[in-house]
């Protein structure tokens, strides 16, 4: 199959379970801690528009009262976690859908949101890293992930939040955006989808399009 254009596909909620991962993610910040690993969360959610690990870790050290090492133990634990048990939380059948996919486009673009260590981790940890091009860390919105290298491509952008889905298609109206979610599709979405085989459907239908 001749391949063309750019895939560029979220990690949280499209490839990496996040939900299946919060359960023993914060069942290990509690029992190293000793707190509450939630009430630091709702604390830290409000200051950042990203899972902010770093500060996470910090508000659980400071509420529990210890010191500077207890940060540097819960990042450790949280590497041991993900190497533990790699690929567990992968969303099923998220690596066979990568390797479809790379037999669809020239370049498949990994964008995630969030602390940079803790989303390498759990990218290397599943194996994620073996079948993208290249992966693109961000802090803001992943608009932004358009560079020299991809621009002018025919772009493809699958993300599971209404808010990412829409500023990505004003700022890039050429590229086709689709909304990974079972509940209501983002405005500016020009396809749903919420399965992997949706996704390859879709993926298919846009490639003899571009054939016709």
């Amino acid at each position: 199959m001749e391949r063309q254009g750019v895939l560029v596909v979220d990690l949280d909620g499209v490839l990496f379970d996040a939900k299946k991962f919060k359960a023993p993610f914060f069942e290990m910040l509690g029992l190293v801690t000793g707190t509450d690993p939630v009430v630091a969360y709702e604390a830290v959610k409000k200051r950042r528009n990203f899972y902010d690990a770093d500060l996470h870790f910090s508000e659980m050290a400071r509420s529990a009262g210890r010191g500077d090492w207890m940060p540097r133990l819960l990042k450790a634990s949280t590497f041991s976690l993900l190497k533990d048990n790699p690929g567990v939380f992968l969303t099923e059948d998220a690596l066979d859908f990568l390797e479809e996919a790379n037999r669809m486009f020239s370049k498949i673009v990994l964008a995630t949101r969030g602390t940079e260590w803790f989303q390498i981790a759990k990218i290397e940890s599943s194996g994620i890293n073996t079948l993208v091009s290249s992966v693109f860390y961000v802090q803001e919105e992943k608009k932004s992930v358009i560079r020299t290298d991809i621009n002018g491509c025919r772009i493809v952008f699958v993300d599971d939040t209404a808010e990412e889905i829409n500023a990505f298609k004003v700022a890039h109206p050429e590229a086709f955006v689709i909304h990974y979610s079972p509940d209501m599709v983002a405005l500016l979405a020009n396809a749903k989808a919420h399965s992997f085989p949706e996704l390859l459907k879709i993926f298919k239908a846009l490639k003899g399009a571009t054939r016709g």
